[in-house]
């Protein structure tokens, strides 16, 4: 990794490398995490149909099975909610674990090929500390990313085409209401993971500088 190398580049690096672990449950994650955000979507739009068949049932404009189908489908979204998000989760912390030792494991092979008499640097310890710690943030950062490409802007982007869908003008109306309150906060909605996500890949960076000293 290179002065030159960018932060796409590191985060491409990233996938590849820690995705060839387990290709199976890394995509299973980030599919569970991607469903759970289209199942919510669903989700606004079965309570609006709850809502209103109650109402339609009250006044006597829809029958009894339409209000119980919607229910039960309302409910059915729910569990499938709940267990798309607890396996993406489960998911997760598994291969944390399996990503941070596939990444110390790397770094101890690395530093095995280094004469005994380096360890007596205190510097030299100093980097390996460094570069265990920048192992441990490289999981963070690729986290930080997918989790905001495939959960919290799929959440964004489909809340948006429901509501578009419904009365395009609502999406503009949310957007200037906002705008008109707190034009800061509209930008902090879109950019509040940045920092995280910035400041694990200046770790990541500041790993891989001191993975290369070491060899």
């Amino acid at each position: 990794m290179t002065k030159e190398d960018g932060n796409l580049s590191i985060f491409l690096r990233l996938v590849r490398e820690l995705s060839s672990i387990s290709p199976r449950m890394f995509w299973l994650m980030y599919f569970c995490f991607a469903a759970d955000g289209l199942v919510f979507t669903l989700l606004v739009g079965i309570k609006e149909r709850v809502f209103d068949s109650a109402i339609g049932f009250y006044v006597e404009r829809a029958d009894l099975a339409q209000t119980v189908f919607c229910t039960v489908a309302m409910f059915t979204l729910y569990v499938l909610s709940s267990v798309l998000n607890a396996l993406g989760n489960c998911c997760a912390e598994v291969y944390d674990v399996k990503a941070i030792r596939y990444m110390h494991q790397k770094i101890a092979e690395k530093s095995g090929r280094i004469p005994a008499v380096q360890y007596e640097d205190p510097v030299f310890l100093d980097r390996v500390e460094k570069a265990y710690s920048g192992a441990n943030a490289g999981m963070a950062y690729l986290n930080s990313v997918m989790d905001l490409v495939f959960m919290y802007s799929l959440f964004v982007a489909f809340m948006a085409i429901y509501l578009w869908s419904k009365q395009p003008v609502l999406v503009l109306i949310i957007f200037l209401i906002f705008w008109s309150k707190q034009p800061v906060l509209v930008l902090i909605i879109f950019l509040i993971f940045l920092p995280t996500v910035y400041a694990q890949q200046v770790k990541r960076k500041r790993y891989r500088k001191l993975e290369q000293k070491n060899v």
